[in-house]
Order: structure tokens, then C-alpha cells, then sequence
């Protein structure tokens, strides 16, 4: 393969693998499911597995069909490996953002294996003979599959799945992040700590940021700060100049600190109006209402704040056990 068609092959692969993510995030109000932390039901696999088996084969039929359009016929050669390059790209996204550990690497593989092989079959076949790229729409068998393929889809669309290999790798993954932040930064958290409760609010901000900014995208705002970026590190700081990840991990748990004290004061104040106990410790809904407080405090967005909410609830749940008070009925509020 010649060099400009391989650099051009490779041009479209990182297109696509733009392409589809972010047609994936405009598509979660039909049921695609996004990478994330938390358990989530696939309440659309149908759609899930064919968007992700052939998004990549129609974006390479458009392709060559649109190459062909513009007379670049040899940049149509050996196309099909444009999806091999994405799979590979998006193999590289998800060892480099720590995400190994949240991947189910069976169906990644099989996935792979599923676009990859269909793309090859359909170039051997169609796409590398200009004249069959466009389907024949008189032939009665195109619209005989068509409807299989919806009675499939329809069909599919209505299984539903086990959730438990998906709860078992995101607790392994919760479970090595966890670890991994104690370790590096647990004397900083613990030395600002009053409490298990404040320490746990600050380990699932760290852990939610961290998430979201994994040390290769920190290392690109630590690069581009200030022009490009104005908050650093993994708990994404503001700050007006470079900071360690050590600094920011400071920063960020006395901001959070900060925010806590206040918190409980008010809280504990006007539970003391109304004659009624404040006890986050022991009362579930006045825990939640903290987090949600300084989650806020630390970031205003709703899906921020009720996220942070969630994973603090993993985290006292595995590793802060004293802190699990049972259901308390919203008449317990002392609002």
C-alpha cells in the first residue's frame, strides 16, 4: 500500500472514531449506552450492537461511494482497513484514559471481529468493483432482507440482560481506582479530613474527576495551560499558574473541606430550629443531603452533583461500611 493512501485511510479512521462518539452521545435519548462508572440497564442492544457493527461499514460505503464521486478511485483500495485502524484507535483511547478495567473484552473483541470482518467481505465483494457499490433496489431479495433484518432488530431490541458481569468489572475497577488514589494521595485527604464522611466525599470527587480526566488528557492541559485549559490536575483546580498533582489534590480536598464545614453548620443550625437532629452519619437522607451540597459547591451541574451522589454511595458501601445507615423516611429531613 502506498504511503498517501495509508495516511489517508488513517486520516479516516480518526474521523470516524470522532464521527461515532459523537454521534453516540446524541443518541443516548434512543438507548445508547455511554462508558461510565454506574451500572446501566442496555435497554436498546439492538440498536447498541448494530450501531456499533456497521456505524463503521456504512461510513466506509459512504466513503468510497463519495471517493468515487470525486474520481480518488485508488484511495478506495484496501479501504476495509480503515475499520481495522478505528478498532485499533479506540483500543489505544481505552488503555491510555485507564479505562482496561471497565471493558467487557469479549464483546470488544467480538465486535471487532464482527465490523471488521462484514467491512472485508463487502469490499471483496462490492466495494472494490465501482460499478456494484450502489445496491440494485429492483432485485425483490434486497427487500426480503430488509425485513428480516427489522423483524431481527425488533426481536433484539427486546432482550434484556444479566447486569452482573457489567456490576463485577466497574466494583473491580471502583476497587483498584479507590486504591490507587489511597495510595498516592491518603495521607493529603487524611490530614485534611474532621471525619469518615468528609473523607469519603473527597475520594469520590477525586475518583468522579479523575474519571472524566485521566492522567494522559491531564498531561495535555498541563501543556496547553494557560491558553487552553485553566483548571489542572485530578481534581481539576482552578489556578492561575502550573500546579503538581499533589498541589491540586491539596487544593481541591481543602476547597472541599471548606464547603463541608459549612455545609454541616448551616445543616446542623437549622435542624436546631426546628428541634430535630442532625445526624449524617446515621441518617441516610441527611448523608445524601451533604453530598449533594458540596458536590454542588465543587461543581453546580445537575448530572455532576447527582453522579458524585452515586458513586459516594459505591464507595461508603465497599470501603467506608460504617458509614451505611439504613433508609430513612423523608419525614426524618430536618429541612
Amino acid at each position: 500500500m502506498e504511503l498517501d493512501v495509508f495516511a489517508f485511510h488513517l486520516a479516516l479512521s480518526l474521523l470516524l472514531f470522532l464521527v461515532l462518539n459523537w454521534i453516540g452521545r446524541h443518541a443516548q435519548s434512543s438507548g445508547y449506552v455511554t462508558l461510565s462508572l454506574f451500572v446501566k440497564q442496555d435497554e436498546a442492544p439492538a440498536f447498541n450492537l448494530l450501531f456499533r457493527i456497521f456505524g463503521p461499514i456504512i461510513y466506509v460505503i459512504l466513503s468510497a461511494s463519495a471517493l468515487y464521486s470525486l474520481g480518488l478511485d485508488k484511495f478506495v483500495s484496501q479501504i476495509w482497513l480503515v475499520v481495522f485502524y478505528y478498532y485499533v484507535a479506540r483500543f489505544l483511547y481505552i488503555v491510555s484514559f485507564r479505562r482496561v478495567l471497565l471493558i467487557n473484552w469479549t464483546r470488544e473483541l467480538s465486535l471487532l471481529a464482527g465490523s471488521v470482518g462484514f467491512t472485508w467481505l463487502l469490499y471483496d465483494q462490492v466495494i472494490q468493483f465501482k460499478r456494484n457499490l450502489l445496491p440494485d433496489v429492483t432485485h425483490i431479495n434486497n427487500n426480503l432482507w430488509m425485513l428480516i433484518v427489522l423483524f431481527l432488530y425488533s426481536i433484539l431490541n427486546n432482550l434484556r440482560f444479566s447486569q452482573d458481569a457489567t456490576r463485577r468489572r466497574k466494583n473491580r475497577y471502583l476497587y483498584v481506582v479507590y486504591s490507587d488514589n489511597k495510595h498516592l494521595y491518603g495521607e493529603i485527604v487524611a490530614s485534611l479530613s474532621p471525619d469518615r464522611l468528609a473523607e469519603s466525599i473527597i475520594f469520590s470527587i477525586l475518583i468522579y474527576e479523575t474519571f472524566n480526566r485521566p492522567p494522559v488528557a491531564r498531561l495535555v492541559e498541563w501543556l496547553v495551560f494557560p491558553w487552553w485549559s485553566k483548571s489542572l490536575g485530578p481534581m481539576q483546580v482552578a489556578t492561575n499558574r502550573r500546579i503538581s498533582d499533589i498541589e491540586s489534590v491539596k487544593l481541591g480536598s481543602q476547597k472541599v473541606m471548606e464547603d463541608y464545614a459549612r455545609v454541616m453548620a448551616d445543616a446542623r443550625d437549622r435542624a436546631k430550629e426546628k428541634s430535630k437532629t442532625f445526624d449524617p452519619e446515621g441518617n441516610r437522607y441527611h448523608q445524601m443531603f451533604v453530598v449533594s451540597k458540596v458536590a454542588a459547591a465543587y461543581n453546580k451541574d445537575d448530572s455532576y452533583v447527582s453522579e458524585v451522589r452515586e458513586l459516594h454511595e459505591l464507595i461508603t458501601r465497599e470501603f467506608y461500611r460504617e458509614l451505611n445507615p439504613p433508609p430513612a423516611p423523608y419525614s426524618d429531613s430536618f429541612l
